[in-house]
C-alpha cells in the first residue's frame, strides 16, 4: 500500500492501492475511469522510482516562436505599471501590425523609441 500527501498524484497513487486492495487490475481502472495503458505507465512508474515519480514530468520543448524579447516584455510592463492609457495604445498597435513577425519587431522598436 502507497502512501503520500502531495495532492498531485493523490488521485494516482489511489488507483494502484485500489488495484493491489481489489486484486484486480482491470477492475480498479474501470472504477476510477483510467485507460490500462495510464495504469500501467503509473505502476512503472513506482516500480522504477519511488511515489515522487508519479509527479508529470514535462517533456515538451516551449515553442519560442510565441516568446518575445526580454526588453520588450519588461517595456510592457514597465507601461502597464506607470501609464495605462500608454499600454492600451501600445496594445492596439501590436494587435493592428499584421507585417511578418521581424517586421513587426521593427515597427514596435521604432514605435518604443518615440513613445518611450
Amino acid at each position: 500500500m502507497y502512501q503520500t500527501n502531495n495532492p498531485i498524484i493523490k488521485h494516482k497513487v489511489g488507483l494502484l492501492n485500489l488495484a493491489e486492495e481489489l486484486n484486480n487490475v482491470s477492475k480498479a481502472f474501470k472504477i476510477m475511469g483510467v485507460s490500462r495503458d495510464t495504469f500501467y505507465r503509473y505502476q512503472e512508474l513506482v516500480n522504477d522510482g519511488e511515489i515522487d515519480a508519479l509527479i508529470n514530468q514535462n517533456r515538451r520543448v516551449p515553442n519560442l516562436k510565441n516568446r518575445i524579447d526580454e526588453q520588450i516584455e519588461s517595456a510592457v510592463v514597465e507601461y502597464a505599471v506607470t501609464d495605462h492609457a500608454k499600454l492600451i495604445h501600445l496594445v492596439l498597435f501590436v494587435h493592428f501590425c499584421t507585417a511578418r513577425v521581424s517586421h513587426r519587431h521593427i515597427k514596435f522598436q521604432k514605435w518604443l523609441k518615440s513613445n518611450g
